[in-house]
């Protein structure tokens, strides 16, 4: 799996009609100016801790990509604030704000069970990349869980 900052930000500055060479993404809309990326709970935390990683997510959302959030990443989000005893509510806000919430139906859960047989994740990991897979995106993730998927780009 290529490291998210070694790809992914050299795609966001141009345009092209054909995947990155060795990509195993084969949807050429990852490499136009109008792509969508899914950001689950891992790309928010460094976004807001503002660290090295963080500065890369925070030059996604300043670009033209469309962000998607799954909606069990909130739950996530919110539980790990809770735990540190930190405020949360501006950063739920936040992330409501700049990106479409994707909620957990019916099809996404039946999906995500397939994949969860199949890929052995966990059923949150497997909620968020079965919404990555239905809004045809790539998922921007820090969780190695996924690092051997395709379309997923590792902070």
């Amino acid at each position: 799996m290529t490291s998210f900052s070694d790809t992914f930000s050299n795609r966001i500055k141009k345009t092209c009609l054909v995947p990155t060479p060795g990509s195993k993404n084969k949807d050429p809309k990852i490499c136009g100016m109008n792509m969508t990326v899914t950001f689950d709970s891992s790309a928010w935390l460094e976004y807001f801790s503002g660290s090295k990683k963080g500065k890369i997510v925070k030059q996604i959302l300043e670009g033209k990509e469309h962000i998607v959030t799954p909606s069990i990443c909130l739950m996530e989000i919110k539980n790990k604030y809770l735990q540190e005893e930190q405020k949360f509510q501006d950063r739920i806000d936040f992330i409501c704000k700049n990106s479409s919430i994707s909620d957990i139906n019916q099809e996404v859960a039946l999906i995500a069970a397939g994949i969860k047989n199949t890929y052995k994740l966990y059923t949150v990991d497997a909620l968020v990349y079965t919404i990555a897979k239905q809004q045809q995106s790539t998922l921007l993730t820090g969780d190695a869980h996924f690092k051997d998927l395709e379309n997923v780009n590792l902070l």
